[in-house]
């Protein structure tokens, strides 16, 4: 038989996850244990699948406690998303624990245990690392209230759009500029802002929605100047 190499197990193990979680799951299933929780027979049928599923994309007769790994994470993930308020969270930490398991079984399978703690132990002693972690937390949280205090005066004026949609989109906007500038991908700093001119025109053009553009264009050259600074100075530091 033949031996799989190592981020082929990892892959395949991911792939696996995929697509017993949003293929072959149906959505009467999920609304099911989302009804009855532990009582739902659909549950476990679902974990049984996963682990199933799992074991035949590995294809190796020597990993079939794969099932029983897969299965019972999947049934102890899905019980802990039905304690978690808020769609979006319930789906985040499950699609984390899930990985985190799928990478423990990985180095388990491949025994690289030793390695990976190393490699991780190395990592998190990085000081660009954490120059660069820090520097994303920043333009997200803190650059996020000085945008809001120095437009404080003006936010009535776009009090119609969705709540915190705006606060979001600054959040991505800024992610992203930074991303760009770390790869020196200044170009597509330019995309971006033509992009969000595009979705603004009509507004602009329009007089009695003027105050409300010049807000958003206050707003939006307050996110891009703090973000393109926050990324420039990190890039001086690396």
């Amino acid at each position: 038989m033949q031996v799989l190499t190592d981020p082929v197990i990892f892959f395949k193990l991911l792939a696996a996850f995929l697509v017993s979680e949003y293929i072959l799951l149906p959505k009467s299933w999920r609304k099911d244990w989302e009804k009855k929780e532990h009582a739902s027979p659909y549950l476990y049928l679902h974990a049984f699948i996963s682990g199933v599923v799992s074991y035949m994309f590995l294809w190796n007769w020597s990993y079939y406690p794969v099932i029983l790994i897969v299965a019972i994470t999947q049934i102890m993930v899905h019980l802990l998303e039905l304690g978690i308020k808020g769609r979006l969270w319930s789906f985040v930490v499950g699609t984390f624990i899930h990985v985190v398991v799928l990478l423990l079984l990985w180095l388990v399978i491949t025994r690289q245990n030793g390695y990976i703690i190393t490699a991780l132990y190395d990592l998190f002693h990085w000081p660009q690392l954490w120059l660069i972690v820090s520097g994303y937390i920043w333009v997200l949280m803190p650059t996020g209230k000085v945008i809001a205090f120095a437009t404080v005066k003006w936010q009535e004026i776009n009090d119609n759009g969705l709540t915190g949609a705006g606060t979001l989109i600054g959040y991505v906007e800024r992610v992203i500029i930074v991303t760009f500038v770390l790869l020196d991908q200044y170009h597509a700093i330019g995309f971006l802002i033509t992009a969000k001119s595009v979705f603004r025109y009509s507004d602009i053009k329009k007089e009695q929605n003027r105050k409300k553009a010049e807000y958003i264009l206050t707003g939006t050259l307050l996110s891009y100047a703090f973000a393109i600074i926050t990324a420039v100075i990190i890039k001086m530091l690396l």
